[in-house]
């Protein structure tokens, strides 16, 4: 068979009653957690896929299902004189995650083996990014060369990886007709299908205090074209203002701006040290507005409580532009490895992070209609 049927080839010689016999209801759960490997020397199984030790090289080739596809790929010398490469690979499904910010860096333990992979904005992508693979080489004069791995697996694919010990990344994602079924079945769900199905391998937040939101039920009925790829990220079609208010919350309003459809919400939630409640501690809201005299568009970034913010840039080592604010703060602007402007700062107990593309003039711009100058 063919491993990369489309669905209806996959599905087009199976009897109905075949496919009833053996598909109950609502059998497919939420993508699992993102998964870490350590490969040393020795090649190694990890979830159904294969690697072996390799340097992964600069700009590494990159096929999926046999199509070279253009991953982002860095690599810098830590304080400890590691040299660490990353390579973040989007894979083909509507995963309904947060987009990295500018270039991808990973921090290598090397006693520990372990890592965090963070964008631009120091948002600890293996958290919020579960539909990027990630691959991380590290490698030190006179030390064992490591490689570690982070990906996603998803229930109804099979799903084959490869490291090539010339460093080439092969990955390949296929469904048999059973799979292919499920996916099909798990589409034409009601929201009451779909509810169930968040109960029994997740939760809808009913049961989490913190930041005002939505529950799962809200998110699906509330005509907003939101799609769940998790139960902390949330993407939507309706403009920004439509879409928050589910948080109790509001985009930026500046003159001379306008909101572009879209919007995507992440939810960070854990239990309260004092009382042990489950509790939304922070959410994040990424949003566009455009300005309406030059066309360029302003990706916004905003952390509900600056307090909260928990992200890391340390080891990108920027060359910060400061900007005095008239709150007795800074903003600050550096520039990306593509030569576009991020500008950060905070606001009204809010912290905020903004792609501004190689438009330098915006920063002072923009800060002057949020009254910041």
């Amino acid at each position: 068979m063919n491993k990369i049927n489309p669905l209806f080839d996959a599905v087009s010689e199976i009897d109905d009653k075949t496919v009833a016999d053996f598909i109950p209801k609502y059998k497919t759960k939420p993508r699992k957690a993102l998964k870490i490997a350590v490969i040393t020397v020795a090649a190694a199984l990890l979830l159904g896929t294969t690697a072996a030790a390799t340097t992964l090289g600069d700009n590494p080739i990159v096929k999926i299902n046999n199509n070279q596809v253009v991953p982002l790929h860095s690599s810098y010398v830590d304080e400890n004189g590691w040299t660490v490469e990353t390579t973040a690979v989007r894979l083909p499904f509507d995963t309904t995650c947060y987009t990295p910010v500018g270039e991808v860096r990973a921090v290598f333990d090397s006693e520990l083996h372990e890592d965090g992979i963070y964008d631009e904005l120091g948002v600890r992508l293996d958290d919020v990014s579960n539909g990027i693979n990630f691959y991380i080489n590290a490698e030190k004069n006179g030390e064992i060369p490591m490689t570690l791995m982070h990906g996603c697996y998803y229930d109804n694919y099979h799903q084959h990886e490869t490291i090539t010990p010339e460093g080439e990344i092969i990955i390949e994602f296929w469904q048999d007709p059973i799979q292919a079924l499920e996916s099909a079945n798990r589409e034409s769900m009601t929201v009451d299908e779909k509810l169930e199905e968040w109960r029994r391998y997740g939760n809808d937040f009913l049961e989490y205090g913190g930041f005002e939101h939505p529950s799962m039920r809200e998110l699906y009925e509330s005509g907003s074209g939101v799609s769940v790829g998790s139960a902390d990220v949330h993407k939507f079609e309706s403009t920004p203002s439509e879409a928050m208010k589910l948080y109790g919350y509001a985009p930026v309003s500046m003159d001379g701006c306008s909101e572009k459809a879209g919007m995507t919400a992440v939810m960070y939630k854990g239990t309260d040290n004092d009382t042990g409640e489950y509790t939304i501690f922070q959410q994040m809201f990424v949003y566009t507005l455009v300005d309406e005299q030059s066309g360029a568009e302003i990706v916004f970034t905003v952390w509900r409580s600056a307090e909260n913010k928990d992200t890391y840039t340390d080891h990108f080592d920027f060359e910060y532009e400061y900007i005095q604010l008239n709150t007795g703060t800074q903003a600050r602007l550096h520039q990306s490895a593509d030569n576009s402007y991020i500008l950060e700062f905070e606001k009204d107990g809010a912290a905020y992070g903004l792609q501004l593309g190689r438009e330098r003039n915006l920063a002072e711009s923009i800060l002057e209609k949020m009254e910041l100058l």
